[in-house]
């Protein structure tokens, strides 16, 4: 299974040079606001869902526990303001993830099926993270609730000793967000789109320091021209 992930991913490694010009990831954009009734109040995380998948064209496939927690759980609103279409996703998903929902594209096409999964509390989960590539990267912090998958590729660390030491910032009993070494400098990292992108920054800052750590380092004693 890992080998199947790794070569899919191969392709799509994030080093740490320059990033490319953003694009958009392949998700059909919201066709218009999103608009609550006046007073409303709260909302239900199964109506924010059905007037997402409108908006947006997508089908929702989800199992029995997941409809109980939508049916159950209400997000509740400070203002019934219109959310404009370009803050559509940003603002459902940030609803969503604050639930332990997440959402994972099943298929593309004319009409796409969108996965959604509760996280919280469940264990076992499989689904398949959307494989981003660098020049996505920028457009994940308005995903919240996305699970995205994307080999990242070190220059300068051994990417073995980081994933030991990242085991004590990515605990997740739903072990959706993973964290595999490949190799000595890459690394396959698996989770929510937003907590992906800032991983990445960090990850991106320490190999560079490591770099100019390494560039600075005096040589040692007993090597070539000492006496």
């Amino acid at each position: 299974m890992l080998d199947r992930l790794v070569a899919l991913a191969l392709a799509t490694t994030v080093t740490a040079g320059p990033t490319p010009a953003p694009v958009g990831l392949p998700l059909p954009p919201a066709r218009g606001p999103l608009v609550f009734d006046p007073g409303t109040k709260e909302v239900g995380l199964d109506v924010l869902l059905l007037r997402f998948a409108e908006l947006t064209g997508q089908e929702l496939a989800y199992g029995q526990m997941e409809g109980q927690q939508l049916q159950q759980t209400r997000e509740p609103l400070e203002s019934t303001e219109p959310v404009p279409p370009e803050e559509v996703y940003s603002f459902v998903e940030g609803l969503l993830a604050r639930q332990g929902v997440v959402l994972a594209p099943l298929t593309g096409g004319t009409r796409p099926i969108l996965g959604v999964y509760a996280s919280m509390g469940r264990q076992g989960m499989n689904p398949d993270a959307l494989l981003v590539s660098p020049d996505q990267l920028p457009e994940l912090d308005a995903h919240p609730a996305l699970l995205v998958r994307l080999l990242f590729t070190f220059q300068h660390t051994d990417a073995r000793q980081v994933q030991t030491q990242l085991r004590q910032i990515t605990v997740d009993p739903s072990n959706l967000t993973q964290v595999v070494p490949v190799g000595e400098l890459g690394l396959l990292l698996q989770g929510r789109a937003r907590e992906i992108a800032g991983l990445v920054r960090i990850l991106k800052v320490a190999d560079e320091h490591a770099g100019k750590t390494s560039l600075a380092r005096p040589p040692q004693a007993g090597g070539e021209g000492a006496k």
